[in-house]
Protein backbone atom coordinates (compact mmCIF):
# COMPACT_ATOMS: atom_id res chain seq x y z
CA UNK A 1 0.00 0.00 0.00
CA UNK A 2 0.89 3.38 -0.65
CA UNK A 3 1.77 6.13 2.19
CA UNK A 4 -0.17 8.90 0.55
CA UNK A 5 -3.53 9.58 -1.29
CA UNK A 6 -5.16 13.06 -2.45
CA UNK A 7 -8.79 14.54 -3.29
CA UNK A 8 -9.07 16.69 -5.96
CA UNK A 9 -11.39 19.41 -4.77
CA UNK A 10 -11.90 20.53 -8.90
CA UNK A 11 -12.22 17.16 -10.49
CA UNK A 12 -13.92 15.31 -7.11
CA UNK A 13 -11.70 12.26 -7.23
CA UNK A 14 -9.43 10.36 -5.35
CA UNK A 15 -6.01 9.86 -6.76
CA UNK A 16 -3.32 6.98 -4.92
CA UNK A 17 -0.11 6.87 -5.06
CA UNK A 18 1.52 3.76 -6.40
CA UNK A 19 5.07 2.28 -7.83
CA UNK A 20 3.32 -0.06 -10.36
CA UNK A 21 2.25 3.37 -11.91
CA UNK A 22 5.42 4.03 -13.04
CA UNK A 23 5.66 0.89 -15.61
CA UNK A 24 1.84 1.83 -17.00
CA UNK A 25 3.27 5.84 -17.94
CA UNK A 26 6.12 4.00 -19.97
CA UNK A 27 3.50 1.36 -21.57
CA UNK A 28 1.06 4.48 -22.44
CA UNK A 29 4.49 6.69 -23.80
CA UNK A 30 5.62 3.50 -25.85
CA UNK A 31 2.00 3.19 -27.51
CA UNK A 32 1.66 6.93 -27.78
CA UNK A 33 -1.07 7.58 -26.20
CA UNK A 34 1.29 9.94 -23.92
CA UNK A 35 3.41 12.09 -25.40
CA UNK A 36 7.35 12.14 -24.15
CA UNK A 37 6.64 15.93 -23.27
CA UNK A 38 3.00 16.69 -22.54
CA UNK A 39 3.06 17.90 -19.23
CA UNK A 40 2.70 15.40 -16.59
CA UNK A 41 2.40 17.16 -13.83
CA UNK A 42 -0.38 19.03 -14.13
CA UNK A 43 -3.88 17.83 -12.81
CA UNK A 44 -6.07 18.35 -15.97
CA UNK A 45 -3.69 16.49 -18.48
CA UNK A 46 -2.80 13.33 -16.39
CA UNK A 47 -6.00 12.59 -14.98
CA UNK A 48 -7.25 11.18 -17.74
CA UNK A 49 -4.91 8.46 -17.86
CA UNK A 50 -4.62 7.61 -14.33
CA UNK A 51 -6.03 8.11 -10.64
CA UNK A 52 -2.88 5.79 -9.61
CA UNK A 53 0.35 7.76 -10.17
CA UNK A 54 4.50 7.08 -9.34
CA UNK A 55 5.29 8.69 -6.35
CA UNK A 56 7.62 10.49 -8.25
CA UNK A 57 3.98 11.73 -10.52
CA UNK A 58 2.38 11.90 -7.80
CA UNK A 59 4.16 14.65 -5.47
CA UNK A 60 4.57 16.68 -8.90
CA UNK A 61 1.28 16.84 -9.45
CA UNK A 62 0.50 17.54 -5.56
CA UNK A 63 2.75 20.02 -5.50
CA UNK A 64 1.39 21.94 -9.14
CA UNK A 65 -1.97 22.03 -7.92
CA UNK A 66 -1.64 22.79 -4.27
CA UNK A 67 -4.67 25.04 -3.99
CA UNK A 68 -6.99 21.76 -5.04
CA UNK A 69 -5.19 18.85 -3.57
CA UNK A 70 -6.19 18.01 0.03
CA UNK A 71 -3.32 14.86 1.04
CA UNK A 72 -4.49 12.28 2.85
CA UNK A 73 -1.48 9.84 4.35
CA UNK A 74 -1.90 6.07 5.58
CA UNK A 75 -1.45 5.85 9.30
CA UNK A 76 0.32 2.38 9.20
CA UNK A 77 -2.93 0.85 11.31
CA UNK A 78 -4.99 -1.97 9.33
CA UNK A 79 -8.22 -3.29 11.08
CA UNK A 80 -8.49 -6.76 10.98
CA UNK A 81 -9.34 -7.78 7.70
CA UNK A 82 -6.18 -6.35 6.84
CA UNK A 83 -7.47 -3.05 5.46
CA UNK A 84 -5.08 -0.05 6.10
CA UNK A 85 -6.57 2.99 7.57
CA UNK A 86 -6.15 6.38 6.19
CA UNK A 87 -6.67 9.76 6.91
CA UNK A 88 -10.27 10.73 5.31
CA UNK A 89 -11.55 7.31 6.10
CA UNK A 90 -15.07 6.46 8.07
CA UNK A 91 -15.70 3.53 9.78
CA UNK A 92 -18.28 1.56 10.90
CA UNK A 93 -18.71 -0.85 14.05
CA UNK A 94 -19.61 -4.20 14.25
CA UNK A 95 -23.22 -3.36 14.21
CA UNK A 96 -23.79 -1.01 11.74
CA UNK A 97 -23.02 2.26 13.32
CA UNK A 98 -20.99 5.06 12.04
CA UNK A 99 -18.31 5.33 14.47
CA UNK A 100 -16.67 8.41 13.00
CA UNK A 101 -13.99 9.95 10.18
CA UNK A 102 -10.05 9.02 11.03
CA UNK A 103 -8.62 12.73 11.88
CA UNK A 104 -5.12 13.81 12.71
CA UNK A 105 -4.85 14.98 16.22
CA UNK A 106 -1.47 17.23 15.78
CA UNK A 107 -1.64 17.91 19.09
CA UNK A 108 -1.37 14.30 20.36
CA UNK A 109 0.61 13.42 17.12
CA UNK A 110 -1.61 10.35 16.70
CA UNK A 111 -4.46 9.56 14.22
CA UNK A 112 -8.15 8.93 16.18
CA UNK A 113 -11.53 8.65 15.03
CA UNK A 114 -14.49 9.85 17.02
CA UNK A 115 -11.73 10.25 20.27
CA UNK A 116 -11.04 6.64 19.77
CA UNK A 117 -7.61 5.50 18.64
CA UNK A 118 -7.20 3.79 16.22
CA UNK A 119 -5.44 0.59 18.33
CA UNK A 120 -9.56 0.27 19.85
CA UNK A 121 -11.00 0.27 15.95
CA UNK A 122 -9.00 -2.80 14.60
CA UNK A 123 -12.67 -4.51 14.31
CA UNK A 124 -14.37 -1.56 12.52
CA UNK A 125 -14.31 -1.50 8.63
CA UNK A 126 -13.82 1.55 6.34
CA UNK A 127 -16.99 2.27 4.70
CA UNK A 128 -15.90 5.01 2.66
CA UNK A 129 -13.85 8.04 2.92
CA UNK A 130 -15.26 11.90 3.59
CA UNK A 131 -14.77 12.76 -0.04
CA UNK A 132 -16.80 10.26 -1.79
CA UNK A 133 -19.65 9.04 0.73
CA UNK A 134 -20.09 12.85 2.59
CA UNK A 135 -24.16 10.98 2.67
CA UNK A 136 -22.56 8.18 5.34
CA UNK A 137 -22.19 11.19 7.53
CA UNK A 138 -25.12 13.03 7.77
CA UNK A 139 -27.00 10.61 9.88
Amino acid sequence: MSEYRAWDKKLKRMIYSDEEAQRKIYELVGKGEIGEDDNLYDADEFYPYFDILAPYYFRKVVENNKDRIVVMQYTGVKNTDSDEFCEGDILQDEEGYIVGVIEYDSSEGAYHCDGNSLYDCKDFNIVGDKYNNKELLDG
